[in-house]
């Protein structure tokens, strides 16, 4: 069964990073399981946003020093209350996206649409 779950992330070189439970659905059922990962900005005022999705597969990052490294430098902080201590990475194979807008196409300076 699919489920979409909300996580705080944090992007480095190739990999998503995101913490979760050990007992969560995540927890349980992501690492070594392809997963797709996906994330939009919408301004409804502008009718303007873009998306973008990455699959791969999930992985549990276990070296304490490089736990150690997220944590001091690029810590995606769960903003849901209870302990999330378990990093998950994902390296994308694929990742596609796409600018989303309303009203006649624009034109940028090299004349493409």
């Amino acid at each position: 069964m699919l489920r979409i779950v909300p996580v705080n992330y944090t992007v480095t070189d190739d990999s998503i990073i995101f913490r979760t439970a050990p007992y969560s659905e995540l927890g349980t059922h992501g690492p070594n399981t392809d997963v797709a990962f996906e994330v939009d900005q919408l301004d409804y005022a502008a009718h303007e946003g873009w998306s973008v999705v990455a699959t791969g597969r999930a992985e549990i990052i276990d070296d304490r020093e490089e736990v150690q490294d997220i944590r001091a430098d690029v810590d995606p902080t769960p903003w849901a209350a209870g302990s999330r201590h378990l990093y998950l990475r994902l390296r994308w194979r694929e990742l596609s996206g796409r600018r989303l807008h309303s009203g006649p196409a624009r034109l940028d300076r090299r004349g493409a649409g």
